[in-house]
């Protein structure tokens, strides 16, 4: 009995081995050692997403347009600027040119990379921004006599807005590219 009782007090104040539990991810399967089969965070955030609904004070929304699949969105490219006019192919490097009622865009691997449209009236610059779907922007402007420009701004690397007459500070026309027509990619 002396030797029993020294070896259960020492087993009483041994620690117990730790024991790890398994957290598993939302959408894992018991049994299951990876998330392969689960959606990605960009497909569930696609499924759960409201569907695009254009701003009341936006004429065509460029901002949204620019860098989108265009059979993603051809829909809506139809509701904003109209039906085809026109269609020009500009090579494999430049993609097609697509001329609507209200506006013209430029795909290239099913990629919208320029945007241009013709406004419904002459407006300032921060109102043809706004118009367009782009916050007001008063930074430094490029002016030549015919249109003043911008550039590596509000995630576009081209604006050109095309002025009324010569020395008016009014712009009838807005072309925006999401990127160069000679860049890679799509």
């Amino acid at each position: 009995m002396s030797l029993v009782f020294p070896f259960l007090l020492l087993m009483a104040c041994h620690e117990p081995e730790p024991v790890l539990t398994v957290v598993r991810p939302a959408g894992l399967a018991e049994g299951t050692s990876s998330l392969e089969g689960t959606a990605t965070s960009d497909e569930r955030s696609r499924k759960t997403s409201t569907p695009y609904v254009k701003p009341e004070n936006v004429y065509i929304d460029i901002r949204w347009l620019g860098g989108r699949s265009y059979q993603s969105v051809r829909d809506e490219v139809t509701r904003q600027l109209g039906l085809v006019m026109n269609r020009r192919d500009l090579g494999t490097r430049k993609g097609v040119e697509l001329v609507f009622a209200r506006g013209t865009i430029r795909v290239r691997n099913d990629t919208i990379y320029m945007i241009r449209v013709d406004l419904p009236r002459p407006v300032t610059r921060s109102e043809a921004l706004e118009l367009t779907g782009f916050p007001p922007y008063v930074g430094n402007w490029r002016i030549t006599h015919r249109e003043y420009r911008l550039g590596h701004e509000l995630d576009f690397v081209r604006f050109r807005l095309k002025r009324a007459e010569g020395n008016s500070d009014r712009v009838i026309q807005v072309e925006a590219w999401k990127q160069e027509s000679d860049q890679p990619g799509g």
